[in-house]
């Protein structure tokens, strides 16, 4: 990977927890993965099935004790022998967007979600991580 690249994958703020992934296959297969953590761009899986790298998938993704959303993802990268895939998010749709940040708050403390029609500014989440 290319140090731009790498630099603009890091440039998500991220949150580290367990939560868990239910991965679609596009072959027909399904497995459940752990979740470890979540950004506005992607995800990091580990303990499931092997997954091939820049496959495409379906992510249902659970934070309890928010709604379970779906997101399409490609894997990105593979971990060697850690069962560990990172995931990017493709073409999230705006609802998703809001299903993920209301995640990754509810996972930072519990601070008030953002819904469509709140006006104020949600903080950036940078400025929330250590």
């Amino acid at each position: 990977m290319h140090s731009e690249q790498l630099r603009e994958r890091r440039a998500q703020g991220r949150v580290d927890f367990v939560g868990t992934a239910f991965v679609v296959r596009q072959v027909g297969t399904a497995e459940t993965y752990r979740l470890e953590n979540l950004s506005a761009g992607g995800a990091l899986l580990s303990a499931g099935a092997s997954l091939l790298l820049r496959e495409r998938v379906r992510l249902v993704i659970r934070v309890a004790p928010l709604p379970a959303f779906e997101v399409e993802a490609r894997v990105a990268w593979t971990g060697e022998g850690a069962g560990e895939f990172g995931v990017e998010f493709i073409d999230a749709s705006r609802d998703v967007e809001d299903a993920i940040h209301d995640a990754v708050v509810e996972l930072l403390g519990g601070a008030r979600p953002r819904r469509r029609g709140w006006r104020q500014p949600a903080p950036k989440l940078e400025s929330w991580l250590p």
